[in-house]
C-alpha cells in the first residue's frame, strides 16, 4: 500500500513506501492543518453554526453561534442538543428528523423547524445533515 498526502504548507509530499509505514507525524500534522482549515471555514460563515456528533451533543460551534444564543464555548461543546441553553433546542419535530436521518445514514438538506428562542425571538433551525 502506498500513501501520498500533500502538505500545502510546505508544498511536500509525504509519501509512504512500505505496506505498513506510515509516518505518523506526517499524516497527524497533515490532519491538523486540515482541521485548522476547517475550522477556518466554519468560524467565517455569517449564519450560526452548530455542528453535532452522532450522538447529537455538540462538538463545534462558530462565532455567530456564540453570539447569537449568548453563549460561550464551555456551556456548548460536549453538551446534548436538547439540553442547550434552557432546553430551547428540544424540539420535538427536530428531534425526529435527526433521530431518523443519522441512524439511516441519509442526507438531508434544506429541512427546517422554526422555534422561539429567548432573546432571539423566533428563528429557523436548518439541517443540512449528511451521516
Amino acid at each position: 500500500m502506498r500513501i501520498a498526502a500533500i502538505d500545502h504548507e510546505a508544498g511536500l509530499i509525504a509519501e509512504s513506501k512500505g505496506k505498513n509505514s506510515v509516518d505518523l507525524d506526517d499524516l497527524y500534522r497533515l490532519l491538523r492543518i486540515s482541521h485548522v482549515q476547517s475550522q477556518g471555514i466554519v468560524d467565517t460563515i455569517s449564519d450560526p453554526l452548530l455542528v453535532l456528533a452522532g450522538d447529537l451533543t455538540a462538538i463545534s460551534a462558530n462565532p455567530a453561534f456564540y453570539r447569537t444564543f449568548s453563549t460561550d464555548r464551555d456551556s456548548t461543546i460536549g453538551v446534548p442538543l436538547y439540553e442547550l441553553g434552557n432546553g430551547q433546542c428540544a424540539i420535538a419535530e427536530l428531534r425526529l428528523h435527526l433521530e431518523k436521518v443519522i441512524p439511516n445514514s441519509a442526507s438531508v438538506f434544506g429541512y427546517g423547524v422554526t422555534a422561539d428562542f429567548p432573546g432571539v425571538g423566533p428563528a429557523p433551525c436548518w439541517s443540512a445533515s449528511s451521516a
